[in-house]
């Protein structure tokens, strides 16, 4: 009776202590579940292929090339069916995310109950068990939507019946499972060798054979329904062979042999994929653990307590031979961590026996053993503590309601895979008729190169962009989405900066096509500004016209490549404002009495014949033409002659033709253009533009030391006048925009810097912006705004901001903080935008200077002179990695790829 007592309270325990581990493995994995780690496309790609069973009956909502067998996201399709739908839980990967803790739960109590069986120690199961579920390897792993938690879960329970009495319903059970894992992911096969030799000891000596045969079979009859249904499909043979026929279609033996051939670099080569996982994860989060883990591999090998051991040693080392076959991803080591657990508890054994033989109390050795290992996983998770604190997905979910509420219905957005359910909740059958596809797909399948992209990356409208993708475009020949990139810019910056080391920023870009902002907002300045004959009117000051503007026109137009509209906009200028006495255009050009239209004042502006200039060189190259480097050439010694003076030993752009002011000259910096100058001196070798370029900095420079009667902000007046001794002082107030403050006309020179420093690395211009930005920054960072007129001590003069003015900041921020440039682009610019033009679209000023701060932004104001196809002198590439291993190429076939950061496409 008492034998019995005893028996039933230890039972009772024992189900205490299994209860009570299933549910610290269920809490602790569920702490920050949906904020840590970050979401991979992996995981959109599996819960899309189960939304595509569930809703579209079909296994892939794009096509199905044999990527995995099915049976994975099958299991993920019936969890959701059984739960209430993939939207239970904010986005359709959480809903994945819970089901991973419920099958992580079950995979502990199986690692539990195979180490209680095999070593008949309740420790040993136990350091088992929480080596599996409780390491900070383990819980990241075990949390992301992946077919290797579910096969681990499957293969676990095929060793489970394994280790039951040896009837032969378990062998079956056994089997069935297993096949089941190697439907879920292939690898599993890897396991299979050392699989065979567990079966072949734990089968009854007497029935061995015959118990052993039905195992094996079963096991193969269950997996050859994969190229089984291959075959049924016309899809087992490659296109184009004498058994696959010619018509193009997927084939499983060119998957496999794919899925065979990616490579991840030398194994011990700093840029592999297995020293990238090893550095950037399995240590970071494994640790001690994962050592002692590989330790008890090797001691179970040589020294194994067990047969048990030994084949658990062994399913480590055959699973690792596939994690060195090629390609490695950081997740590839979830089935090791389930085999490394249950070579702990063999450790285990060991650490015993060591004790025995020292002659140590087995108790004292067994509680120094649980104890130390305890401790060590304490440890562990204190030092990575994060995992249940920081939220690294915010920001992704952030990135798809902005593109829920952003986007249009027509837009053409590629994205990480991670929310394409989300992003697609009523996508049908045909998957061309959505808008939103998986960036993978635009280059490797068909049926979205062809017909929805037709094969143009102009059609691509916004792009969906996190880290892994950028990693992978290093790597990886994928032309579409490369091309797109590179024409693209970002419009919001989602990131967490609560642990920096940790941020996983995610990007919206613009893709800058046909369709996009520039383009589109060119057309409607074209329409709303420029009047038939090619005069630029201002709709706010009486429809009158500058040379400003024309100049303006020009530019824009050569940059947009829109000829006619060049050639319309220069006939004009050079028939109604050219001055023949100057060979300069008159400046303003209007109503000068009741149905009488002219020149008001015929003296010359220097920035616009400067820009005109510009200009007409770009277009020469741009369309071939020499007619327009011939009349930039005659512009360009008109402008020395009248224009540039030589003051106390430096060279001096005026103001323009009617620059004398007493003693002395009227400058405005903002026209200083050292760019200009330099491709000038290139089409003008008569004069010394160089000479010019240099000097404009050093008269910087002496501006800069102006009297502010504040602080040193650096900021240089609207306007000045130098004497003939080459001193400078402010203009007294008098003009639209007060001479002595930065305001309307000073925020252009950083314009011009910037081309400066963006097509000559000109370490001047970069200098003086810096100097200038730490002013601007901190206005931006105190006001969450950057007002329109400051003096030049940096006092703020009107109370509003100006999408013109923001054009000087923006520049700044582009050379010095790409970071702050998002930031204001998506606050003042973006936001300001509506569909062809920023804020009040009767702004002429503002609608010029928005698209050029926007084209800047973009890196897409490209030195003509130099690149006159506009390609190649301002490439998009911030971020992207390159230090990884050379590119490789996307192979042929609907979907077939390689990918760095994914296992599936």
């Amino acid at each position: 009776m008492l034998t019995r007592i005893i028996s039933n309270l230890k039972s009772r325990r024992h189900l205490a202590l299994i209860i009570g581990l299933c549910a610290l493995s269920l809490g602790v994995n569920s702490i920050n579940l949906f904020g840590f780690p970050s979401y991979r496309e992996d995981e959109g790609t599996y819960v899309a292929q189960a939304w595509s069973v569930v809703n579209l009956g079909q296994l892939a909502p794009y096509t199905y090339w044999y990527d995995h067998a099915p049976a994975g996201w099958l299991i993920l399709a019936l969890w959701h069916v059984l739960t209430g739908g993939f939207f239970i839980a904010g986005l359709a990967v959480n809903s994945g995310r819970i089901f991973m803790v419920v099958l992580q739960v079950i995979a502990t109590l199986l690692v539990y109950v195979i180490a209680w069986r095999t070593t008949g120690r309740r420790a040993a199961a136990f350091i088992s068990a929480v080596l599996f579920s409780l390491t900070p390897l383990a819980i990241i792993s075990h949390r992301r939507v992946l077919l290797d938690n579910i096969m681990v879960v499957w293969f676990l329970a095929s060793v489970y019946f394994l280790t039951k009495t040896p009837k032969i319903r378990n062998f079956i059970f056994s089997a069935v499972a297993f096949a089941i894992a190697v439907l879920t992911k292939e690898p599993a096969l890897f396991f299979l060798p050392p699989l065979v030799y567990l079966a072949w000891r734990a089968c009854d000596k007497t029935s061995r054979h015959f118990v052993f045969v039905i195992w094996l079979s079963i096991i193969f009859l269950a997996v050859s329904i994969y190229p089984l249904l291959a075959m049924l499909k016309g899809e087992f043979f490659p296109s184009g062979t004498w058994l696959g026929g010619q018509e193009p279609h997927v084939s499983l033996i060119e998957a496999v042999a794919f899925q065979a051939s990616r490579e991840g670099g030398f194994l011990l080569s700093s840029d592999s994929t297995f020293q990238f996982a090893l550095k950037n994860t399995w240590i970071v989060y494994g640790g001690i653990p994962l050592s002692l883990a590989v330790v008890a591999v090797f001691i179970s090998l040589i020294r194994p307590a067990n047969y048990w051991q030994r084949g658990f040693s062994l399913l480590s080392l055959s699973y690792v031979l596939f994690i060195l076959k090629g390609e490695i991803l950081d997740w590839y080591i979830i089935p090791l961590i389930a085999t490394s657990a249950l070579n702990l508890s063999g450790l285990y054994l060991t650490v015993l026996n060591w004790g025995r033989r020292l002659k140590i109390r087995e108790r004292w050795t067994e509680f120094g053993f649980v104890t130390s290992f305890v401790a060590i996983i304490i440890y562990s998770l204190a030092g990575q503590a994060h995992i249940f604190t920081v939220d690294q997905t915010s920001n992704q979910r952030q990135a798809v309601e902005w593109i829920r509420q952003h986007l249009g219905r027509e837009s053409v957005a590629l994205i990480d895979n991670y929310p394409f359910v989300d992003l697609n909740p009523s996508l049908g059958k045909d998957i061309t008729e959505a808008n939103i596809h998986y960036y993978w797909k635009a280059d490797t399948d068909p049926q979205i190169t062809h017909g929805v992209l037709n094969d143009d990356w102009q059609t691509i409208d916004y792009l969906l962009i996190t880290p892994a993708i950028k990693r992978t475009l290093d790597i990886t020949d994928l032309d579409l989405v490369e091309t797109a990139y590179d024409n693209s810019f970002v419009v919001k910056r989602f990131a967490n900066t609560d642990l920096s080391l940790l941020d996983y920023p995610v990007d919206i870009r613009e893709v800058n096509n046909r369709d996009g902002t520039l383009s589109t907002s060119w057309r409607y300045y074209r329409d709303r500004f420029i009047l038939p004959e090619g005069r630029v009117v201002d709709p706010t000051a009486g429809s009158e016209t500058t040379s400003e503007g024309q100049s303006y026109a020009l530019l824009r137009s050569v940059w947009e490549n829109d000829r006619a509209t060049f050639d319309q906009v220069l006939a004009w200028t050079e028939s109604a404002l050219s001055n023949p006495e100057t060979g300069l255009f008159a400046w303003r050009y209007g109503q000068s009495a009741p149905g009488g239209w002219g020149v008001l004042d015929p003296a010359s502006a220097s920035d616009a014949d400067e820009d005109v200039a510009l200009a007409l060189l770009f277009a020469s190259r741009r369309w071939g033409d020499d007619s327009y480097a011939k009349r930039a050439q005659q512009l360009l010694a008109d402008i020395w002659d009248q224009e540039v003076v030589e003051i106390d030993g430096r060279l001096h752009l005026l103001a323009g033709t009617q620059a004398r002011r007493g003693d002395g000259y009227l400058v405005n910096p903002s026209y200083f253009a050292p760019a200009h100058y330099r491709i000038f001196a290139e089409a003008d070798t008569q004069h010394n533009w160089y000479r010019l370029a240099a000097d404009s900095y050093r008269i910087i420079r002496e501006l800069e030391n102006l009297p502010t009667g504040g602080q040193m902000t650096n900021l240089l007046p609207n306007w000045v006048v130098v004497d003939k001794n080459g001193a400078y002082r402010p203009l007294s107030p008098g003009r639209s925009s007060p001479s002595d403050q930065y305001g309307y006309d000073s925020f252009r020179l950083m314009w011009r810097l910037a081309l400066d420093y963006v097509w000559f690395d000109a370490e001047e211009a970069k200098n003086y912006l810096g100097e200038v930005f730490p002013f601007f920054r901190d206005e931006w960072n105190r006001h969450g705004k950057i007002y329109a007129v400051y003096s030049t001590a940096g006092v703020n003069q009107v109370p509003y901001d100006d999408i013109s003015t923001y054009a000087g900041a923006m520049s700044i921020f582009s050379v010095i903080d790409p970071d702050l440039a998002i930031e204001l682009y998506a606050k003042s610019f973006w936001s300001e935008y509506q569909r062809g033009y920023w804020g009040d679209g009767d702004n002429y000023y503002n609608q010029n200077w928005g698209w050029f701060a926007t084209a800047l932004y973009a890196r897409d104001l490209p030195n003509l002179w130099q690149n006159p196809d506009g390609k190649g002198s301002l490439a998009r590439t911030e971020g992207r990695r390159d230090d990884l291993a050379g590119k490789k190429t996307a192979p042929g076939g609907p979907g077939l790829s390689f990918k760095l950061e994914s296992d599936s496409h």
